[in-house]
């Protein structure tokens, strides 16, 4: 389980839109630089990736979102942690903890702008790269605002080692249908029975009832 028992990270980070298509060159100081490059890098590993197992389209770097679908796959980088060395549940709660730390917000439920989420696990027998069969996770988050997902995801790859992408989805109701639907993609034997909610996740007739207004960005 990861330790975010850490020092806050450095306030050298690029929260506002970037350029995936590298910008101009411009003089820089070292410390803007290497914000700069951490930044490509973690971009181009998200695309590379694809999300791994149905070939999703990777979310831009450069929108904000209120709900987020993040993806964890198994890297080839024994420095970084693996999805199977997590549980639904740590998954989910290193999610959330990283959400404190990117955007912290003291008084609410979660101290965070991460108000829920659910996360699943799949494997995808049939897929046509050996990264597609292996374990990996699927979270669905919901927040209280629009946010850029490249911060959260800075704070787990550089602080925790935990390499995390996000999908081109833009609603939750989006996001809810792909981990709990069958297609042709994925058969009904692997949607993950074992789904992890979190406390304040809605169930039953809320749980409904939000899906079928929850087109929310």
């Amino acid at each position: 389980m990861p330790n975010h028992a850490v020092a806050p990270p450095a306030r050298a980070e690029r929260e506002g839109p970037g350029t995936v298509g590298l910008p101009p060159r411009r003089r820089l100081n070292k410390k803007t630089r290497a914000a700069e490059t951490s930044y490509d890098t973690l971009i181009r590993d998200a695309i590379a990736m694809a999300c791994a197992d149905d070939m999703l389209g990777t979310l831009s770097g450069t929108v904000k979102r209120t709900c987020v679908h993040w993806t964890h796959v198994r890297t080839h980088d024994r420095t970084m942690v693996q999805p199977s060395a997590l549980t639904r549940r740590q998954t989910y709660e290193h999610i959330e903890a990283c959400y404190r730390e990117a955007y912290p917000r003291p008084g609410a439920p979660t101290e965070s702008i991460c108000m829920f989420g659910a996360t699943v696990k799949e494997r995808h027998q049939l897929a046509w790269n050996e990264v597609h069969r292996q374990e990996h996770s699927h979270t669905t988050v919901f927040c209280s605002e629009q946010h850029y997902w490249i911060k959260v995801a800075r704070i787990s790859r550089e602080k925790h080692r935990i390499s995390l992408n996000a999908v081109a989805h833009d609603t939750y109701s989006e996001m809810w249908r792909y981990i709990r639907d069958s297609s042709k993609k994925k058969p009904v034997s692997e949607i993950d029975a074992e789904i992890y909610l979190s406390p304040l996740h809605p169930r039953g007739d809320a749980l409904t009832e939000f899906l079928a207004q929850g087109e929310v960005q």
